[in-house]
């Protein structure tokens, strides 16, 4: 699980600074200090997420404890990361352009963090696990969960497979944009 935490805070913090790259967005101290900021955030929630993952999985099937999680640590994991992304976007109102960036990329951040850990740390997790330990034909769900679960389950070799091409993509993007290829 612990390889697994990785990939979701890799996730957010290449995809702000791909897309900073990819706008043409020099790099300075304000800008830099987002990936640190997102690392920080994305490795709390991701902790958070997998300790209360661990403490459903002991007695649960996997599927029920991946639910179980989304609905515990999942509503914090949101709730934490919307405050954040709205606190972050009153920068934006700054009339100093590098706080302005500063506050509307930290608030990308956050959500591609949150979305990272309640996304994709998920699917990655169902990934690895066999069929008996998801057991998906006698779990209840909520309608969102159900979703995400089946979407996760069927097709979570598709959404590794898009993160990893996003990170890649976001990393080519901002080292072209740092050695002046633009």
């Amino acid at each position: 699980l612990s390889i697994l935490a990785i990939i979701p805070n890799i996730f957010a913090s290449s995809f702000i600074l791909g897309i900073i790259g990819f706008l043409s967005i020099p790099l300075d101290i304000m800008t830099i200090t987002i990936a640190a900021i997102t690392i920080g955030i994305a490795v709390d929630n991701t902790i958070h997420y997998l300790y209360r993952f661990k403490e459903f999985n002991k007695n649960n099937k996997m599927i029920d404890a991946i639910n179980l999680t989304n609905r515990s640590a999942g509503l914090a994991v949101f709730t934490t990361s919307i405050t954040i992304a709205l606190g972050f976007s009153i920068l934006s109102l700054s009339s100093f352009i590098p706080t302005v960036i500063f506050g509307i990329f930290t608030s990308m951040a956050m959500i591609f963090a949150m979305i990272g850990v309640l996304i994709l740390l998920p699917s990655l997790i169902s990934l690895l696990a066999s069929e008996n330990e998801l057991g998906l034909k006698d779990t209840e769900k909520s309608i969102i969960t159900s979703l995400l679960g089946s979407i996760a389950k069927r097709h979570n070799f598709l959404i590794f497979s898009i993160t990893l091409i996003i990170i890649t993509a976001s990393t080519v993007f901002e080292v072209y944009h740092v050695d002046g290829f633009y």
